[in-house]
């Protein structure tokens, strides 16, 4: 079975660690990395060469967006998947 490599950016450990927690019950999902910061999310990109990465839009170094719009450049076969969190 193939399994989905997933890069996960959200800034607020608990719920990064909660999310990762989830997604790691599913068999055929894998977190290859987590990252806190916007500024980190290109790096880890480029070391674990994820599918597909999940990211706040809200981050500090680089905002989401951003960060999304740069890895359709870099990764244009990498699925991007933005959110955010309403307080």
């Amino acid at each position: 079975m193939l399994s989905l490599r997933i890069l996960l950016a959200e800034d607020v450990a608990m719920v990064r660690g909660a999310l990762v927690a989830l997604i790691q019950m599913e068999r055929d999902l894998t977190v290859v990395a987590d990252v806190e910061r916007g500024d980190e999310i290109i790096p880890a990109a480029l070391k674990h060469q994820p599918d597909v990465a999940i990211i706040d839009i809200d981050l500090p170094g680089l905002d989401g967006l951003s960060a999304a719009e740069l890895l359709t450049e870099e990764f244009g076969g990498m699925e991007v998947i933005a959110g955010a969190s309403v307080d």
